[in-house]
């Protein structure tokens, strides 16, 4: 991690520079309530800086929610109980980070496998009563 500013804390490694002045910028605004974080994928947005998370305080800033929310990201729902897990996720995130592609432009090379596209296609879910905020 480092340290471009005070306002602001970067876990990404390959930073272009108009997108680290962006969340600079950014970080300067008064409805901060703490540090901007920018993610290792964070790039220049429309507004925001894609991949940062900012925190505010009585404010919601539109582009910062929306302009790429949900970028090539995917759920699964899994069976397994907190006490199924191990005490360590530490061997499990490591196959996480050399598994899934993050970056800008990284994993997008070919088509999702035809059995992922089949089962996304066979297994919609309706959202829940607390997805939808009621």
């Amino acid at each position: 991690m480092m340290n471009e500013e005070k306002n602001v804390r970067s876990w990404a490694s390959d930073l272009e520079d108009q997108a680290r002045k962006q969340a600079e910028r950014t970080a300067r605004l008064p409805i901060l309530a703490g540090p901007l974080a920018m993610m290792p994928d964070a790039h220049l947005g429309m507004g925001a800086t894609i991949g940062s998370v900012i925190l505010t305080e009585n404010a919601i800033i539109p582009s910062a929610v929306g302009v790429d929310i949900g970028c090539g990201m995917i759920a699964v729902e899994t069976t397994l109980s907190a006490e199924e897990l191990p005490d360590s996720l530490t061997s499990f995130m490591l196959s996480v980070r050399a598994k899934i592609p993050a970056g800008v432009g990284k994993g997008h090379e070919d088509d999702l496998p035809e059995a992922t596209v089949k089962w996304l296609a066979s297994n919609p879910h309706e959202l829940t009563e607390r997805q939808l905020g009621s």
